[in-house]
């Protein structure tokens, strides 16, 4: 199937309930009444509250992450360097996500994506992607609105089941407000991530394309973090995407210990992905 093709099959995925092109995958984002999804934050939070257990599937203690901003799969090779990089990966973030044959068949270990959609204009979707091998407890989609361009930017929350009984992990997949003046639309949408992983009393894994490109970004995630008490995972050779002399992509924890993490330097998308080893 080629590019267009497959973004026609996405599109239709939007409108028929159910309906999924590929057997082995469970597209969460098709509105599946077996799925609730949460589009605002109070929508969020009461499906935190009051979610109803799967089928008992729970992510591994050991977790394997990428994270990675692929552009709208607008640079060659890209789809290749995601089927490489995600083939060993059971957690997957992806920001600027464009679904194609090879993003939905290139991980074996990965096979639930839910997409929380961004921009989408005629047969284009993109959005925020966040594949997992286990099915999430809850969905939430949370989308905002860029000032300028007037443009979605989206944000994904999902809640697994892990082994400990006692635990659930909540995972934040966040594209940021970018093209803005001031702070106000970037800091509400923090705001919407905060309240929800406020809420939360277990383990947590937040993490994306920040956009944190100004020093007052910067702060206002850095101090966030400090409130929700989530350490940022560091890397020993830190070849992250710069942009304006800030490093714009990120990865916090609560509740888990960093066995390895990397940077791939890449040339299929202007951001390196990020490569983690979390254990629970």
């Amino acid at each position: 199937m080629n590019k267009t093709a497959g973004l026609f099959t996405l599109l239709m995925m939007f409108q028929l309930p159910g309906c999924a092109s590929n057997p082995n995958l469970n597209y969460l984002y098709t509105q599946d009444q077996r799925q609730a999804i949460a589009r605002s934050v109070d929508q969020c939070l009461d499906l935190m509250e009051n979610h109803r257990a799967n089928d008992h599937s729970t992510l591994p203690a050991n977790i394997r992450l990428l994270s990675w901003n692929v552009k709208k799969g607008k640079s060659k090779n890209w789809e290749e360097d995601f089927s490489r990089l995600s083939k060993l990966s059971n957690l997957i973030f992806t920001q600027e996500a464009f679904l194609t044959d090879t993003t939905m068949d290139g991980t074996d270990s990965a096979s639930f994506v839910s997409l929380s959609p961004g921009y989408v204009r005629g047969q284009a979707v993109t959005g925020v992607a966040t594949y997992s091998s286990v099915k999430p407890l809850v969905e939430c989609h949370l989308a905002s609105t860029e000032p300028v361009l007037r443009s979605h930017k989206a944000t994904s929350i999902t809640l697994f089941d892990v082994p400990s009984a006692s635990e659930q992990l909540l995972v934040a997949n966040v594209h940021a407000i970018n093209f803005s003046l001031g702070l106000g639309e970037f800091t509400r949408q923090m705001q919407k991530i905060e309240t929800i992983v406020a809420r939360h009393d277990g383990p947590v894994i937040f993490g994306g394309d920040f956009n944190t490109w100004r020093a007052k970004r910067v702060e206002r995630v850095t101090n966030m973090a400090r409130r929700l008490q989530l350490t940022p995972v560091e890397f020993e050779q830190d070849d992250r995407s710069i942009f304006l002399g800030h490093v714009v992509d990120h990865i916090y924890l609560r509740g888990l210990s960093v066995k390895s993490s990397r940077v791939e330097r890449t040339l299929s998308s202007d951001h390196n992905p990020l490569i983690v080893e979390l254990q629970l």
